[in-house]
């Protein structure tokens, strides 16, 4: 029951901050928040989050193969029903970071354009919210769940890059 979570942070977060450590760090003997300021921890949970998304709403298909194989993830041990509010709430809780870290000031305006995702992201909801047991009409929730993410992604990092720009 940890994939969902792992993935999150070996595919999301911890490239995210990675990156920033890789691209900015130069001796070892610096404080942790001056290696990892807060501002760039905050901003690595959206990323995170979403990766984790990937891999949740893609169990639902095989979610009835899955168990039949062993496996134990979220959907399997929570239901469809169940899952489809944790999806969610973890859907919402990223466009909720991105305003904590505008609001807290720990970046300009830019970031708000990550939010330009957000009908999309409520439309995957209300999909896997009312058809999180039939396959079906399922599917289009699984697309918008991948346009969200590539896009959020893209957007938090062009606003980022608008930021040293402008």
């Amino acid at each position: 029951m940890l994939g969902e979570i792992i993935s999150g942070l070996s595919l999301g977060t911890l490239v995210v901050l990675g990156v920033y450590v890789g691209m900015t760090a130069t001796s070892w003997d610096l404080s942790f928040a001056q290696i990892l300021p807060t501002a760039v921890i905050l901003i690595s949970i959206p990323p995170g989050i979403l990766t984790t998304q990937l891999l949740f709403l893609n169990e639902f298909p095989d979610a009835e193969a899955d168990k039949k194989g062993g496996r134990r993830h979220w959907v399997i041990v929570f239901g469809k029903k169940i899952s489809a509010w944790m999806y969610s709430v973890l859907m919402v809780s990223v466009y909720v970071m991105i305003l904590i870290i505008f609001f807290m000031k720990f970046t300009t305006w830019t970031i708000l354009l990550a939010l330009l995702t957000w009908p999309i992201a409520m439309n995957a909801i209300r999909i896997a919210i009312n058809h999180h047991s039939n396959m079906e009409k399922l599917m289009p929730a699984l697309g918008m769940n991948v346009l969200t993410i590539l896009g959020t992604d893209f957007l938090i990092a062009g606003a980022l890059f608008l930021q040293l720009v402008l």
